[in-house]
């Protein structure tokens, strides 16, 4: 500080600022928590040949989203150390340089971890059916969700000349931030469809499956968590103003930051929770299942056995498993009255599949 210039240096984080961190960590670990759960219980579906294709697309797609939620979540903390929350009065300008250019990353993997999550998850539900009227609007979800975001951060990466000018105005110019604040709107409104999109459809295949009502509800609840995201959507809306704000935008933007880390976590655990809904079941099965054949082949007598044992044939392949969703909904095949499968060519191939679990026992 000897030439007189304002230094860089890490402050702690007060008031909003705190919260910001507090709120961030602790839903990066949450978050972690349960979609590494989703990943590796898929995995294990599919190594242990319950659900031998159940491993998809959705998967991949929402873990490497997680990747990019936990460099936004990183972002977040450590701006939040150089200002990000705190009024223009407890930040000077090399402070307040660095903070800019961590929202800046952080918009970036906001984008890049909406567009996995948003697009996992309708991945998840096309899996579930192959009725075309329910994949059209589920497309919708992909393209729309990766419009609304590329747009905007095409905006932003455009906007000043050179891009350094971004977090740091002395360097060059840009253009009017008044753009930015109405394309987040736009998007807030897009996030807010998608996310009922996603909620409405499951109930609506649901609905129409021959299970019980008792059944049915916790099914649409687990499948609708997705409307709580959009909640947080419309919570960030007052505070979209502070994109082009000239005093204490590291404030207001700090609203919208943890409103976004809010939105992303609730997307991740809905996307999650699903998957997960039958993982205890059919863990303590197969462990129960395991533990009875090793204690019956204890019991055999070694004398008894072929020289040359015959090794152990493996299950039929099933012919709906070629994209398996049957740990999500187990239960259906207790409403199917018989143990054959019955193709009906209007019927729903989430409800055939289902069946077909009865007749192909994959739980040793």
């Amino acid at each position: 500080m000897g030439n007189g210039k304002p230094v860089a240096v890490i402050v702690q984080p007060e008031g909003l600022a705190t919260i910001l961190v507090g709120i961030t960590l602790a839903l990066c670990v949450i978050t972690t928590i349960i979609v590494s759960l989703r990943v590796w219980f898929r995995y294990w579906l599919r190594r242990t040949r319950i659900e031998p294709n159940g491993w998809g697309w959705d998967d991949w797609l929402i873990g490497f989203g997680m990747l990019a939620f936990i460099a936004a979540c990183c972002f977040t903390v450590v701006a939040a150390y150089y200002g990000l929350g705190m009024p223009d009065s407890k930040v000077n300008s090399a402070q307040r340089v660095v903070a800019l250019q961590l929202v800046f990353f952080f918009q970036l993997s906001e984008a890049a971890f909406t567009i996995l999550v948003k697009s996992s998850i309708a991945v998840f539900l096309i899996r579930l059916t192959t009725q075309k009227r329910y994949h059209y609007p589920l497309w919708f979800v992909i393209i729309a969700t990766v419009a609304g975001c590329v747009v905007p951060g095409v905006v932003v990466i455009t906007l000043c000349r050179p891009l350094a000018a971004q977090w740091d105005p002395s360097l060059g110019t840009c253009g009017d931030y008044g753009i930015i604040t109405q394309l987040s709107y736009a998007v807030s409104v897009i996030t807010v469809v998608t996310d009922w999109t996603c909620a409405i459809i499951p109930c609506i295949l649901i609905r129409k499956l021959n299970i019980p009502p008792n059944h049915k509800l916790p099914l649409m609840a687990t499948l609708s968590l997705g409307i709580l995201a959009s909640v947080a959507s419309i919570g960030r809306m007052p505070y979209l103003k502070y994109y082009d704000a000239t005093v204490d935008r590291l404030y207001g933007e700090a609203n919208i930051v943890l409103w976004c880390i809010i939105e992303g976590a609730l997307a991740f655990i809905a996307g999650s929770l699903p998957p997960l809904r039958k993982a205890p079941e059919l863990l303590i099965t197969k462990i129960k299942s395991q533990t009875s054949t090793q204690r019956s082949q204890s019991h055999v007598e070694l004398e008894d056995r072929p020289r040359n044992p015959r090794p152990p044939q493996q299950d039929a392949e099933c012919p709906y498993d070629n994209d398996s969703q049957h740990s999500l909904l187990p239960e259906i095949q207790k409403s199917s009255l018989k143990p054959q499968v019955s193709v009906v060519s209007q019927t729903d191939h989430s409800v055939e599949s289902y069946n077909a679990l009865g007749s192909c026992d994959r739980i040793k």
